[in-house]
């Protein structure tokens, strides 16, 4: 995941916040941060607001940029398939008549995406914005808010090792134990 925030910097793009990876600035040289400091947007879809759709007949599609030739295209996606980000059934789709269905993605990547949005209001002392994302999460899938709290504790306590007690707010702790401790969450 962390292969393609480290490719968009290389590239002098932007890296977009919402991506699943993370770009590790200390496999970089001071020297070559220095020379050219990461940029960051919160999304690419502020960039461009084409994005990947899935559909349920023909498998994940993507939009693609008006103006790009179909042969450029073609070429981009055999490049990702290469590369193993994109899998061989993938197809383009229409932005109009394609819509992203989040909760029809793999299980995993909601699961990795709801952690990430999770601990954020955790960190952020938000707990009505995290029980929103747990309350959400199981009425789409009841295995869910226990997968998201699990990952999460574990993910803050790595942080909180290695920065410090300082890093994570006990409160978000406190927020997990109590969900976790509920019936209806195991």
């Amino acid at each position: 995941m962390d292969v393609f925030p480290a490719l968009a910097y290389l590239s002098g793009l932007p890296v977009a916040d919402d991506l699943p990876g993370d770009l590790e600035l200390e496999i970089f040289t001071q020297d070559r941060l220095a020379e050219q400091p990461p940029d960051y947007v919160r999304t690419y879809a502020s960039i461009h607001p084409k994005t990947v759709a899935a559909t349920a007949d023909n498998g994940p599609s993507a939009v693609v940029p008006s103006g790009a030739s179909d042969q450029a295209n073609q070429d981009n996606i055999k490049a990702l398939q290469g590369l193993g980000y994109v899998g061989e059934s993938f197809e383009y789709a229409d932005a109009e008549t394609q819509a992203f269905d989040f909760w029809a993605s793999d299980v995993e990547l909601i699961t990795q995406h709801l952690v990430g949005e999770f601990s954020f209001h955790l960190l952020k002392e938000d707990e009505i914005s995290a029980a929103a994302v747990l309350t959400e999460a199981g009425a789409r899938n009841e295995v869910l808010p226990g997968k998201i709290l699990l990952r999460t504790q574990r993910s803050l306590e790595t942080i909180r090792n290695m920065i410090g007690g300082r890093a994570v707010p006990e409160s978000a702790f406190g927020f997990i134990r109590s969900a976790q401790s509920e019936d209806k969450i195991k």
